[in-house]
């Protein structure tokens, strides 16, 4: 399925096939915007392979790279992933050590970028899965699971019932739809009072 399908059925949905009062290009940027709140909350549906060179052990993602999920291997050689605090008690001066790297660690508030211990004596080829999520053109295919398209739809619809904030009826049927969306994606937020807020930033622009 193509992002254009899902457009295409949230014009059916909202009784606006013509896209008179939501435009092809609103909707999106809504589902843009529901697909990297996705991106942070199921990260393994939006999971790369790929494998990279380094000679220091230090590994960032590209700008695109929300998580690591797993190093699986350096060399060909299987690595296991060592807590940063429990590396620390067991070798303070791990971070000085070099060989053939055997485990990967990372700060605990860390999640784009990680050490391998120990460090490489020379530049080895190192395999690794993260998260990654870019924003989507029409033609591109959907990037998750046909299980999730409803939550997509869901959370499109939110925001696009959420332009007319102001509109008591459209207010509900908006935060009806991102319950919805969170309860899909296994996340629990107060959605009340975030809709207070997004409407509250929208009063003050104007």
């Amino acid at each position: 399925m193509k992002i254009s399908d899902v457009v295409d059925r949230l014009g059916s949905d909202l009784v606006d096939k013509d896209y008179v009062h939501w435009s092809r290009e609103e909707l999106l940027a809504y589902i843009n915007d529901g697909l990297s709140e996705m991106a942070l909350n199921l990260p393994s549906q939006f999971r790369v392979v790929a494998t990279v060179q380094t000679d220091t052990g230090e590994i960032t993602l590209p700008p695109e790279g929300i998580k690591v999920l797993s190093v699986q291997h350096v060399e060909g050689r299987p690595v296991n992933y060592v807590e940063m605090t429990k590396l620390n008690q067991l070798d303070a001066a791990w971070r000085g050590r070099v060989g053939q790297p055997s485990s990967w660690t990372q700060e605990e508030d860390e999640q784009r970028s990680y050490s391998l211990y120990p460090r490489p004596t020379a530049m080895m080829s190192v395999t690794h899965a993260y998260s990654a999520f870019t924003p989507l053109q029409e033609d591109d295919a959907l990037p998750i699971h046909s299980v999730y398209l409803s939550a997509v739809v869901d959370y499109a619809m939110y925001r696009a019932y959420g332009k007319d904030g102001q509109n008591a009826s459209e207010q509900n049927k908006s935060i009806n739809h991102y319950q919805i969306f969170n309860a899909a994606i296994g996340r629990e937020v107060n959605v009340k009072h975030r809709h207070k807020l997004e409407r509250e930033q929208r009063e003050n622009k104007r």
